[in-house]
């Protein structure tokens, strides 16, 4: 489940999550960063399938990065291998460092996974 304290600091944000937020989303940063909260906790409550059958119909190599200590997600591992199953092309990068979302929090390792997956095409 979606941890408790995510959601207490997100209905809650310090004056630095604000300026964070308004900064990456804009003026209208509440309203997405609510959208965002409900969207998790309904992914979380449906085990990870909140797009439906959508992610099946996709066809084009999908690299889905998570962090193992991911604060969001109750267990980051097997959320991360559900969606994993949904898609016909997909790969999974767990970093043991950083948290959510991995690619502020830990993005040399995201560097370096989005590189490793988009040289396979080069």
């Amino acid at each position: 489940m979606l941890q408790k304290n995510v959601l207490e600091e997100r209905s809650n944000p310090s004056k630095e999550q604000a300026a964070f937020w308004e900064f990456a989303h804009g003026e209208d940063w509440q309203s997405v960063v609510q959208s965002d909260t409900q969207m998790l906790v309904e992914m979380v409550k449906n085990g990870g399938q909140w797009l439906g059958e959508s992610l099946a119909r996709v066809n084009c190599p999908v690299l889905v990065t998570l962090s193992l200590a991911d604060q969001m997600l109750g267990d980051p591992e097997k959320f991360g291998l559900e969606i994993l199953s949904q898609l016909q092309n997909g790969r999974l990068f767990l970093s043991p460092k950083g948290g959510h979302p991995l690619i502020w929090s830990a993005p040399q390792e995201f560097r370096q996974a989005v590189q490793g997956f988009l040289g396979q095409f080069l």
